[in-house]
């Protein structure tokens, strides 16, 4: 029904506005004619009568549309009232949950880490064991030597490996860069230069209509000793006589067209050349990552060649050291019974600890169930609370727009009443 009464509202808008310019047109008080002037007055006052009565009508729409926002307001704080105590106890649930599910996982974590120390005790203890062993069988000096001279070159060639994926990487986007280039320089630009073309031509074409429409309308206009507009259309005057001019509103809507057009031409050919401009640019800034990652490249291929005599000194060295008993025993030896002291600890405070994390987890793990539980039992009615604000929010809405449409129909009535009264 409101929706009908809005509907109604914009008819008798829409009528007035058809009627009245009909009714003010008789108003000839300006034209030679005056002496007919209470012949015409008439009409207007019935005019000036029919604007009032469907502003006392629009008014009262007014008022009505206004009392059903205050009625949909009423009902949306209604239904937030009705619903708090269901919102904030999913709320509440929720952040019940999240801190249960917080805390779980803190514990579980705990209780995991220490269950899977003890449970690899025996291969843990047998991996140390294996390697101490091999350990104190212990190497021949040269070949201590020569893990430790090998590490160095391995270091190197992992350094030189480097430096040639990033010259590789250089290279590649060198390549793309200049494939970058190259599209945009075959495809890109002259499309786009088409394009750009075309849009000026389009434009070109619409100045012309434009100027040609322009140039009748004036020259339509400069057949009559005077023209004015009245009531949105166009009055010549000749032999001291205001009467209608023959065809120069639909010049004027044809004109008006054209420089719409024309308008939309030109904007079209500014879009196109500001996107041809940033190829352009485009263009040269792939230019520039051509030069520059060639030069990085460069850079990166001069790098690997200065590893050539570190390489050639450590592979001597790999072949002639002798001396690495020391460097054996703090590099292997002793790391192999930090780790047996760590493992003996990580393992005591491991089996020490289990019954405690055992119980401290068992707690935690039903809070975890019983917050979800309570968070599925105070969903529903959460729902059913949120849907209902969505629904009265809905009802306030459209009777807001109602409200917004027919203050706008009394505005518009008030000010035809004013034009209506200036010509009587």
């Amino acid at each position: 029904m409101k929706s009908r009464a809005a509907a109604s509202l914009v008819a008798a808008a829409l009528s007035v506005s058809l009627t009245a310019p009909a009714a003010l047109a008789a108003d000839t008080s300006h034209s030679p004619r005056a002496a007919a002037g209470q012949a015409n007055a008439k009409p207007a006052a019935t005019s000036l009568a029919s604007l009032k009565a469907k502003l006392r009508k629009a008014v009262k729409a007014k008022k009505k549309a206004a009392a059903a926002v205050t009625s949909a307001a009423t009902k949306v704080q209604a239904a937030k009232d009705s619903g708090t105590a269901a919102i904030f106890a999913h709320q509440s649930a929720s952040v019940t949950l999240e801190e249960a599910r917080a805390k779980h996982a803190t514990a579980k974590a705990a209780l995991d880490r220490a269950q899977n120390l003890i449970g690899n005790e025996d291969a843990l203890w047998a991996d140390l064991d294996r390697r101490m062993a091999a350990a104190q069988a212990g190497y021949a000096p040269l070949r201590d030597a020569y893990n430790a001279a090998q590490a160095r070159m391995t270091e190197l060639q992992n350094a030189v490996q480097a430096l040639r994926v990033r010259e590789n990487e250089a290279r590649t986007n060198q390549n793309e860069a200049a494939v970058y280039a190259s599209n945009l320089e075959t495809n890109e630009i002259p499309a786009a230069q088409n394009e750009y073309n075309a849009a000026l031509a389009a434009e070109n074409d619409a100045w012309n209509t434009k100027e040609a429409l322009r140039e009748d309308f004036a020259r339509r206009k400069a057949q009559w000793d005077d023209t004015r507009k009245v009531n949105g259309h166009w009055e010549g005057l000749r032999s001291g006589t205001w009467r209608p001019v023959p065809g120069l509103d639909e010049a004027e809507a044809r004109l008006e067209d054209a420089q719409a057009a024309y308008n939309a031409a030109k904007n079209r050919r500014q879009d196109v050349e500001e996107y041809l401009n940033v190829l352009n640019r485009r263009l040269a800034d792939a230019r520039a990552n051509v030069a520059y990652w060639n030069g990085i490249a460069n850079d990166l291929r001069a790098q690997v060649d200065s590893y050539a005599q570190p390489i050639a000194d450590q592979s001597a060295l790999v072949r002639t050291t002798g001396d690495a008993m020391r460097a054996y025993e703090a590099n292997t030896i002793a790391p192999l019974y930090k780790e047996f002291d760590k493992l003996d600890q990580d393992l005591k405070a491991a089996k020490a600890a289990l019954p405690a994390l055992i119980a401290a987890e068992k707690p935690l793990a039903d809070a975890l169930a019983q917050a979800s539980a309570a968070l599925g039992a105070v969903t529903p009615a959460y729902q059913a609370a949120q849907s209902a604000i969505d629904a009265a929010n809905g009802v306030l809405t459209q009777a807001k727009a109602v409200l917004v449409k027919a203050t706008s129909k009394v505005k518009k009535l008030k000010k035809q009443i004013r034009k209506a009264k200036g010509r009587r």
